[in-house]
């Protein structure tokens, strides 16, 4: 990927004796890793997630399995009641899938269909197995196999028909200097001799697990052992692969939650600022009402004896003439500023 993108994934809780608790996560689609603190849980766990505690609360993991070379994980569970295997699906959208001993199916997070496999429930669980696995590919069945491939090019017979994903068939192809747009059913006996030759070199490579960056300091790659591919860009070496993918999806979910969490509160304090900035406003207008009222009521007591005879006045008029007339009435009056005939109000100037 040109980037990885992280998310908080799903996660098993273990206990082992004289270490304590150990997190199993999965990101579905994507990896496997024993995370080193505990990921952030929703307040309302998913149905199938109540349905996995209720069936392995308290189990033993007794064995993990890969499937051949498929990104299959096989995780033996032992109750004192009965015997489960679940099967984590690390390709595509992933999944995962609950079996009895017998690998029927119990239950899955996605009941899914296709021509030659079922996810359903009392279905027998089949993996996606390829015809040729990469870890023991001979000469001969690279030949086969990419004689047989209907992809459009080298690279992606490798990505997808041994299951090399795009990273690694790319290293390939570089390692062993062939072209990887060529077709894969075309290629010569020296240019095949030299991928089964790189295949060789790849397979026995040891581990020196390294994290990636790209130019803007975005994780680009978690890688096993440093490739050619990635040759001057900056890299940070690691203990181990869970180390690297520890450091990075770990921290970097953490991280996303710190800031969500920052991001809630910073949203919380601007709404609150926001009314008490609306309350200083409505203060401030009070205040001013109040001296305008204040200067208004001294106004008016200065002024009694002339407001008392105009209200007597107009009472009597009020009695015998209509607003129209009362208006041409006061027009000359000086004490009087203006006369609203609709809504029947006047004003004083004082």
């Amino acid at each position: 990927p040109n980037e990885i993108k992280f998310s908080a994934g799903n996660y098993i809780q273990f206990h082992i004796p004289n270490k304590g608790k150990v997190y199993f996560r999965s990101i579905l689609g994507k990896l496997v890793y024993l995370a080193s603190s505990k990921p952030k849980v929703p307040d309302k766990p998913p149905n199938f997630c109540l349905f996995l505690r209720r069936k392995l609360k308290n189990a033993r993991l007794r064995k993990i399995d890969q499937i051949a070379f498929e990104r299959v994980l096989d995780l033996h569970f032992e109750t004192k009641a009965a015997k489960f295997h679940m099967k984590l699906e690390l390709f595509s959208k992933g999944n995962i899938i609950l079996t009895d001993e017998s690998d029927v199916i119990i239950s899955a997070l996605e009941y899914q269909e296709w021509n030659v496999r079922s996810i359903k429930p009392k279905k027998p669980y089949v993996p996606p197995v390829k015809e040729f696995d990469f870890l023991s590919l001979s000469k001969q069945d690279l030949e086969i196999a990419l004689g047989k491939s209907d992809k459009e090019n080298l690279v992606k017979a490798l990505a997808i028909d041994l299951g090399l994903g795009g990273v690694f068939s790319e290293e390939l192809c570089l390692m062993a200097g062939v072209d990887k747009s060529l077709k894969a059913s075309a290629l010569s006996d020296k240019e095949l001799d030299s991928l089964f030759e790189a295949i060789m070199d790849l397979r026995s490579k040891g581990l020196s697990p390294v994290v990636v960056y790209g130019s803007d300091d975005a994780v680009k790659e978690i890688l096993p052992f440093p490739i050619s591919r990635y040759e001057g860009f900056l890299s940070k070496p690691f203990d181990s692969f869970n180390a690297a993918i520890d450091s990075v999806f770990t921290q970097r979910i953490e991280s996303s939650h710190l800031e969500q969490v920052a991001s809630k509160s910073r949203s919380k304090t601007d709404a609150l600022q926001e009314i008490i900035d609306q309350q200083n406003l409505r203060i401030k207008g009070l205040e001013k009402s109040e001296v305008e009222n204040q200067r208004k009521g001294e106004l008016i007591y200065e002024h009694y004896q002339e407001i008392d005879a105009f209200l007597k006045e107009l009472a009597v008029l009020r009695k015998e003439k209509s607003w129209s007339e009362i208006k041409r009435y006061f027009s000359s009056n000086k004490l009087v500023k203006s006369i609203d005939e609709k809504n029947g109000t006047v004003t004083l100037d004082l």
